[in-house]
């Protein structure tokens, strides 16, 4: 499995650099969150980083602000080393290391990038999307 690390190169933090433990690593504003965004309007669980010996994934969970990786919007991406990862005022720099007997694994299947972000969500979908979360967490503990 690949060690990955984020850097945080926008946004106020005590540590500039995180070590994404896996196999899931939160995204939000809730105390519960591996990465703790200290923003009022963050959702409580706003995305999350998926680890497998096939790749890592970001998962946008649905709620505003959209996930930008390189420039463009995505729900669901494969992450790769040096990527900048942009949510609301918050940047991260993608650090990815994979062992040497990793790197021949087939990559994850990615989407297209979002051209538009959709409207936001009810709230119904919003509770989907944190049981989800929550659901993926549980599986791993």
């Amino acid at each position: 499995m690949p060690s990955m690390e984020l850097v945080i190169t926008c946004g106020r933090a005590r540590k500039r650099v995180r070590k994404v433990a896996g196999p899931v690593f939160l995204i939000g504003s809730s105390m519960d969150c591996d990465l703790i965004l200290g923003d009022p309007l963050m959702p409580a669980v706003h995305s999350y980083v998926l680890i497998t010996a096939y790749g890592v994934r970001l998962r946008h969970l649905g709620e505003l602000p959209a996930i930008r990786v390189n420039g463009q919007t995505w729900e669901v991406t494969q992450l790769v080393d040096q990527d900048r990862i942009d949510i609301g005022s918050f940047a991260f720099l993608v650090r990815l290391a994979w062992p040497v007997e990793g790197r021949d694994l087939l990559p994850l299947a990615t989407a297209e990038p979002v051209s538009g972000f959709p409207e936001p969500y009810s709230a119904s979908q919003r509770f989907d999307a944190h049981q989800e979360a929550a659901q993926i967490r549980r599986r791993h503990i």
